[in-house]
């Protein structure tokens, strides 16, 4: 409720009037729906790293062979990215290869 709604003023004449929104509720509620909306769809989110591929190639590829561009890596696409043996029997691990969603980390330390 707009807090002028009930707020009583004494116009020129000397008689009394409402205050009076000059919107009603539902444009009000539209233009806040169509604001929420907007900032959703403008709101940045991550595109990935081959986004940039088409503008920059050659920076691509060479980034593409950095750590960095590998620090985070999915086993289905690399099978290699997973370090440790895991065929073999360990009570502590309670987990398969095909449990593994994605890699973090390389041959210094994985996660």
């Amino acid at each position: 409720m707009f807090p002028y709604n009930d707020y009583v003023a004494q116009s020129s004449v000397g008689q009394p009037f409402r205050l009076q929104p000059a919107f009603s509720r539902r444009s009000i509620r539209l233009v806040i729906f169509l604001l929420n909306i907007t900032a959703a769809l403008a709101a940045p989110s991550y595109v990935g790293s081959t986004a940039c591929r088409s503008c920059h190639p050659r920076i691509y590829e060479r980034w593409q062979k950095t750590p960095m561009a590998n620090v985070v890596r999915d086993p289905q696409q690399f099978p290699d990215a997973i370090i440790p043996d895991l065929s073999k029997p360990d009570p502590v691990v309670k987990f398969t290869r095909k449990d593994i969603a994605f890699v973090y980390g390389s041959v210094w330390k994985q996660r």
